[in-house]
């Protein structure tokens, strides 16, 4: 992947010294990566955030990989219809005898049938176009609808660790400063122990042997005891915030997730013009009933078929991608209204997909200014970050 080696692909000094502008204009915080509360000097830390941006990238431009081919067909589509807008003359005409066959027989066909439908016309005529990737469709919005409900709990559960993180990291902090005053407080009795004794022993002459030894053993085991409950919040502290680390860190990651997962569900919901893979389950069902009932119209459709076939014909001397998909668009040849608003909706799915590849390329860029960055604020951690980026090229040309 030839992406990464353009990261570092400068001398390492005169890389980090034109980082300025670069780093100065940053993503949204909420969906991208960030060094906030990671310690850059330990080692770990830094190799899981590293490691973090270097994933980032890679993801961001597999997501990109497969959105190409998807926005290639969907420009394929839309310049088929500038090349059948601009046919002219008896061509032209003809096209237009055909498509006109074909809008009519249709309506034959479903004048034909005389009973209640299963479904819409207007489903009927989706399903019919979607009839090749409706299972296909329904198998990718299940998974995607099952990954968004994995996502959201995964969500709700590390926000839940979060918090509990912070409070601990807040108990801990506390229990120090408490500590810490109780401390103060018994160095004070000891001292005013020992000043009391004093008094004592050389204003009134009495024997203070024992008052000594009580309150030294009274302050050995009250300090000591302090300095292991000390000890101990100041472990509870470093644990809670190594395992707040890693959460944000891990949230992260999932908030990437989610949202490359929401914009794929937007794009599929489009795309299939429904709102839940239940709803494309059920038309794929009634459209198999109304198919099956629409086979007694087998001659109504041998003459739709012939009229199709004309129709495809004369656009395949325009040398069009797909001309078979203007049978399922024939009103579009007679109707200029039409013709608009099919092309509206293959802008919308254009325009679905450029929203999710700037993004994932946003999100490149910005893991890729976070490594820059985080090597120019530490020259002295460099090197490493550039063996890392090797280690993960090769990992990735494989």
């Amino acid at each position: 992947m030839k992406f990464f080696s353009k990261i570092f692909k400068r001398d390492k000094e005169q890389q980090i010294q034109d980082l300025g502008e670069e780093v100065s204009k940053q993503p949204d915080q909420e969906i991208y990566l960030s060094r906030e509360d990671i310690d850059v000097f330990d080692k770990e830390q830094r190799r899981q955030f590293v490691d973090s941006c270097l994933e980032q990238m890679s993801e961001a431009v597999k997501e990109m990989d497969s959105l190409k081919g998807e926005y290639e067909l969907v420009n394929s589509y839309l310049k088929d219809m500038e090349e059948v807008e601009q046919i002219k003359g008896p061509q032209k005409k003809e096209l237009e005898d055909h498509a006109s066959s074909i809008v009519m027989l249709s309506l034959d066909t479903k004048q034909y049938q005389g009973k209640k439908r299963t479904m819409s016309d207007k489903d009927y005529s989706k399903m019919v176009r979607l009839k090749d990737v409706a299972e296909e469709g329904i198998i990718k919005i299940k998974e995607a609808e099952a990954y968004q409900n994995a996502i959201h709990q995964d969500l709700h559960r590390l926000e839940g660790e979060k918090h509990a993180c912070q409070y601990r990291k807040h108990e801990a902090g506390v229990g120090l400063m408490n500590l810490k005053g109780m401390a103060t407080i018994c160095v004070c009795a000891v001292f005013a122990c020992i000043v009391l004794l004093l008094f004592l022993q050389f204003a009134l002459s009495m024997d203070a042997k024992v008052g000594y030894m009580i309150t030294a053993a009274t302050a050995a085991i009250v300090l000591t005891v302090i300095y292991m409950k000390y000890t101990e919040n100041i472990e509870e502290l470093e644990r809670a915030s190594a395992s707040l680390n890693k959460v944000i860190l891990l949230q992260n990651k999932v908030k990437i997730r989610y949202i490359n997962n929401t914009s794929l569900l937007e794009y599929l919901y489009a795309k299939y013009e429904i709102t839940s893979g239940k709803e494309l389950e059920r038309l794929r069902t009634q459209y198999v009933e109304e198919r099956a009932q629409r086979e007694k119209i087998r001659q109504v459709e041998e003459d739709l078929e012939f009229h199709e076939q004309k129709l495809v014909g004369i656009l395949k001397e325009y040398h069009l991608f797909d001309p078979l998909i203007w049978i399922r668009q024939a009103e579009a040849i007679l109707d200029k209204k039409e013709m608009v608003e099919v092309r509206h909706n293959y802008i919308l799915r254009r325009q679905n997909l450029r929203k999710q590849m700037e993004y994932n390329t946003k999100l490149a860029e910005y893991a890729s200014m976070e490594l820059k960055k985080l090597a120019r604020d530490y020259p002295e951690f460099s090197s490493e970050i550039l063996q890392k980026v090797s280690v993960y090229e090769k990992k990735n040309q494989k």
